[in-house]
């Protein structure tokens, strides 16, 4: 008997649908019905019906409450791949509901049909059973364009065979469809997470031909809902889960979203990214409740079983958000059928939630884990029937289903009258936010926010207003999420704290942000860059359609989200995270838990208050695989003594911040109190021996928090003796832009209006960039959301098997096909992407001198010339050129002979590190302070310990203590290809002396004389017959 009775959906007077294949097709018996269940809620409603290509029409006349079944030729069925004229469109003078029902013998399934206005642009495909179905077809899914032609991009998951080619997630499939038309695709390789995207809005419809499981088979289908009508917060009931683990409920995102459920006793998080689908299983009596951080679609999936008394086939269904319930349902039960509603309520209005105008009573209700709701599944009887369920004030949820031997249906219940005018009585906000309307609608605002910063050698002030001095060297968890609200999202900062000539102090270095599952590091003077994802990116930059932006504000980089969190830090020293009190209590790490008691920030991560600060930053430190870092001031810290506090508290040291009348900062005092800045820069002053430096960083700090509490500040770097370095083509402004013009102005921040900044201001027809003023007409390429320069190459991929490069002319970006090479592997070492090699040798010089080669060779050679310690010897174009020499003298003793200078002559650069010079260097004969890099970044020199290293893009390592110890680093690359007194390292050390003419050398002295390569004055070499002191391990 066909099934024939009451629909609810959506209201509207337009729709359009499509039917997707339903097992097998244009099957046609009395038992089969391609049907719109239309409904109408006001006296005299005409409805037309047209499937123009199908000479289709028919209209029909409804009352109030009354629902007409309008049977549709088998031929509407789109069957196979393909494009298709067979969408149905329902046009009505007043609002209506659609139903659409696919029913064959034993085969069927029921969909919400939405109105035009619903539909949306961009959609993602959930289709179900994958993990557990057999699949008798194939997974299917269909767009079905609306009035307007569109074009609609499809990024496929799986791969997919349509119009003979293949299309996966790399190459889109790009179709155009003209009114009314649709395009429907199946594939076996899951098309779960495809992203749907059209010019105008579209229909997608998603499910299964026919799919078979436990006691049926059916097709399901169901039309999705577009990202703009996705939710946060679910309940979804166990519809026909019995008590076995079959039935299934899929999460999918369209952006990094972080997802709680919980069922029960029993919960999980997981961390999704765009295109992710995540099933959970249901079973037994429990609701599952669902909170996401970002909007996520939810759907029911049942592959059938045994249950209400009968042997049921699969359904699925959209679960609607907690937002999108409402206060009045009409129902209706199918012909055939065993009928039932899902109904979600709150506890407070179960006592008058009516059926009929009856109460539903509190019987059968049961409980929903971390949601203030009850849920209940009461029967609508078998077989055609109309019903409305009701609440006067409280809005509730509805979902439909119904089962029948072999077959059923299911779908989401949709509001028959208008919710009320959206209010804050109906929200509920954190602590610490305030409901207020916006654009109509009620949202939480944070009613504060709140700052934690480190500065200098590091002083830290928490978000509840602690200051304490903590000078560890590691890696250390600054601020990150912490407690149990799923709704905010998830970040973690993190900074690396680095020594810089005192090993009794130290500064962060490298900062680490981690949001929206995007890290974002910043190094230490690499001014106007960032990595991204391990990529090197110019400024600024605009990720996630705006989520998350990074800019350069005045000196410093800024990193900022959609949700209030800002960091920002100078290139140096001075580290600020800015939280809104959304976070209130939901923080922890060095800034503290932000709950406005500063008396037990120094919370450990296991809950117990450490009782020093030593303590609490050991407790938060991050493994970053730095073996020689320390949580101390290493050694006995140093103190400050009377007389050196009264000496820098006044001027013209650190008095400037406190100085009254006619003083820099005198209009400050009263806002910002600068009592903890002083004592700061004393501080600073004394544990660096008065320093310059740190007077002006003392001071830059006083400056840049009264700016933010919008006070004015005069010149203070004039009088301190503190000028800001301007690159070229720019000029020093005490306030100057907030957004200054960049090659990339659209990822500028969102308000450029706020208050002005300290900082260099490039010349009129010149921009930002890389921290540079340059031409436009030099602006480079964005890729991907990265800023690249002109001809700057980079990986596509985060595999290395992608390298691209930034085209001048075009300022468009081109890859091709790329891999490592012998003896690298693609990785991340120091939040940068890159072949690295896959292994180093090292090489040293030390004492008298004794030698170890790069493959552990060992011996002794007392000459006192000049000689080649390493250099590449085999030409390789892929292999930089290098010279590594070592000159040698003999202090006291003419018996041996100890390193007195090494020369790096690399890139055309000669480079000198001599014991006659300690703490510094030549670069071509011109005396150097370090550290240094060259202006094209290729070598960078810089103090490491007691040592000065040497370093090459190439990953080349020089260390020399000034005195004579020398250690050489090389990569594998160079495996084989180097020669000299470190050998050949090509991993046999039974070859290592071989000499400059390519012979086998007799003894260590006769191996060392071949690599002389120039007489010093004074120096001498043993004979050739005198005895070698010859080791080898």
């Amino acid at each position: 008997m066909l099934p024939a009775a009451s629909g609810t959906g959506p209201l509207g007077k337009r729709f359009v649908t499509a039917f997707l294949e339903n097992h097998f097709p244009y099957l046609s018996t009395p038992q089969t019905a391609l049907q719109l269940l239309i409904t109408g809620y006001s006296p005299s409603t005409t409805v037309t019906i047209t499937g123009e290509s199908l000479g289709f029409r028919k209209v029909v006349t409804l009352g109030s409450g009354q629902t007409v079944p309008v049977q549709l030729p088998a031929s509407a069925e789109m069957v196979g791949q393909g494009l298709f004229n067979s969408a149905l469109v329902v046009e009505a003078n007043k609002d209506v509901s659609v139903l659409a029902l696919n029913y064959k013998h034993q085969t069927a399934d029921s969909t919400v049909v939405y109105p035009l206005e619903s539909l949306g642009n961009e959609y993602y495909v959930v289709t179900p059973g994958e993990s557990l179905a057999r699949v008798i077809n194939a997974p299917e899914f269909a767009v079905v364009a609306g009035p307007a032609s569109t074009t609609v991009q499809i990024h496929l998951k799986g791969l997919l065979f349509f119009g003979g080619r293949y299309y996966n997630q790399s190459s889109p499939l790009s179709v155009t469809l003209r009114p009314y038309q649709a395009i429907q695709l199946q594939s076996r390789n899951g098309l779960s997470g495809t992203r749907v995207s059209a010019q105008h809005p579209v229909a997608v419809l998603s499910g299964h031909s026919c799919i078979s499981l436990m006691y049926g088979q059916s097709h399901v289908v169901e039309q999705l809902l577009p990202i703009s009508s996705w939710g946060s917060t679910f309940v979804v009931p166990p519809l026909g889960a019995g008590y076995f683990n079959f039935d299934r409920v899929y999460v999918g995102a369209s952006q990094p979203t972080h997802v709680r459920h919980q069922r029960g006793g029993e919960s999980g998080v997981r961390d999704m990214e765009a295109g992710d689908v995540m099933e959970v299983e249901m079973g037994g009596t429990e609701a599952l409740s669902i909170s996401a951080s970002a909007h996520v679609q939810v759907l029911y999936y049942s592959p059938g079983g045994e249950n209400y008394g009968t042997n049921y086939a699969p359904f699925i269904m959209n679960v609607p958000p907690v937002t999108s319930y409402c206060l009045s349902y009409h129902l209706g039960g199918l012909q055939g059928f065993d009928n039932y509603v899902a109904v979600i309520a709150k506890d407070s209005a179960v006592p008058t939630l009516t059926l009929d105008k009856q109460t539903l009573g509190r019987s059968q209700w049961h409980p929903v884990a971390a949601m203030p709701y009850l849920w209940s599944i009461r029967s609508l009887g078998t077989g055609s029937s109309s019903h409305v369920l009701e609440h006067p004030s409280s809005t509730f949820g509805v979902l439909s289903f119904g089962v029948s031997q072999l077959n059923s249906y299911g779908s989401a219940a949709v509001c028959a009258k208008a919710n009320p005018a959206p209010s804050c009585d109906t929200v509920q906000c954190r602590e610490k936010e305030t409901c207020q309307m916006v654009n109509g609608s009620p949202v939480c605002v944070a009613q504060s926010s709140a700052t934690c910063w480190l500065s200098g050698d590091p002083h830290y002030k928490t978000f509840d207003g602690r200051y304490y001095d903590f000078m560890g060297t590691c890696t250390y968890t600054v601020a990150k999420t912490c407690g149990p609200s799923v709704t905010l999202p998830s970040f973690t900062v993190e900074a690396k704290n680095e020594n810089r000539g005192n090993t009794r102090v130290s500064y962060a270095g490298f900062l680490t942000v981690r949001v929206y599952n995007v890290t974002i590091s910043v190094v230490r003077r690499e001014t106007g860059f960032v990595r991204v994802n391990a990529q090197r990116s110019h400024l600024p930059i605009s990720l996630l359609e705006g989520k998350l932006r990074v800019y350069q504000r005045g000196v410093s980089v800024v990193i900022e989200t959609d949700f209030s969190l800002r960091v920002s830090y100078d290139w140096n020293s001075y580290l600020v995270v800015q939280l809104s009190s959304s976070f209130w209590e939901r923080v922890c790490g060095l800034c503290g838990n932000y709950n406005g008691d500063s008396g037990d920030d120094f919370a450990t991560p296991a809950g117990a208050l450490a009782a020093s600060p030593v303590e609490f930053g050991k407790s938060w430190k991050v493994e970053d695989g730095d073996r020689f870092c320390w949580d101390d001031c290493h050694g006995e810290c140093k103190s400050c003594s009377p007389e050196l506090v009264g000496r820098y508290k006044v001027e013209p040291f650190c008095g400037w911040i406190t100085k009254g009348a006619g003083g820099p900062f005198s209009q400050c005092h009263s806002v910002v109190d600068p009592k903890i800045y002083l004592d700061n820069c004393v501080y600073d002053l004394c544990m660096n021996d008065g320093l310059q430096d740190m007077l002006c960083q003392a001071l830059a700090s006083y400056a840049d928090a009264c700016r933010g509490e919008g006070v004015d500040v005069s010149d203070w770097r004039t009088p301190a003796g503190c000028p800001l370095p301007c690159p070229e083509n720019s000029q020093y402004q005490l306030c100057g832009a907030v957004c200054p013009a960049t090659c990339n102005d659209p990822a500028a921040p969102r308000n450029c209006s706020s208050l002005c900044v300290e900082t260099c201001q490039c010349n009129e027809g010149f921009v930002l960039d890389a921290g540079k003023c340059i031409p436009k007409a030099g602006c480079g390429c964005e890729f991907q959301g990265h800023l690249y320069g002109p001809g700057e190459p980079f990986w596509g991929d985060s595999a290395c098997t992608r390298r691209c490069v930034c085209s001048p002319q075009s300022r468009q970006a081109s890859c091709e096909a790329a891999a490592c090479r012998a003896g690298e592997q693609c990785r991340v070492e120091n939040g940068i992407q890159n072949c690295y090699p896959s292994r180093y040798g090292t090489c040293s010089a030390s004492g008298d001198p004794h030698y170890t080669s790069f493959d552990g060779h060992r011996f002794d050679f007392q000459g006192s010339c000049q000689y080649q310690l390493a250099g590449r010897c085999q030409e390789q174009e892929e292999l930089v050129d290098f010279q590594v020499l070592v000159q040698n003298d003999h202090r006291s003793r003419r018996a041996v002979s100890f390193t007195r200078a090494v020369e790096v002559r690399v890139y055309g650069v000669n480079i000198t590190v001599s014991r006659d010079y300690p703490g510094r260097f030549l670069l071509n004969d011109s005396l150097i302070n370090l550290p240094y890099s060259t202006d094209d970044g290729k070598i960078s020199m810089y103090q490491r310990g007691q040592d000065a290293a040497i370093q090459t893009d190439f990953h080349l390592t020089l260390a020399f203590d000034w005195q004579g110890r020398v250690t050489l680093t090389a990569p594998s690359t160079y495996a084989g290809a180097l020669c000299g007194l470190c050998g050949n390292f090509n991993g046999d050390k039974g070859d290592e002396l071989i000499m400059k003419d390519g012979n086998v050398a007799p003894n260590a002295t006769a191996f060392g004389q071949s690599w002389r390569v120039a007489e010093t004055p004074g120096c001498t070499e043993a004979g050739k017959g005198e005895r070698a002191n010859l080791a080898s391990s």
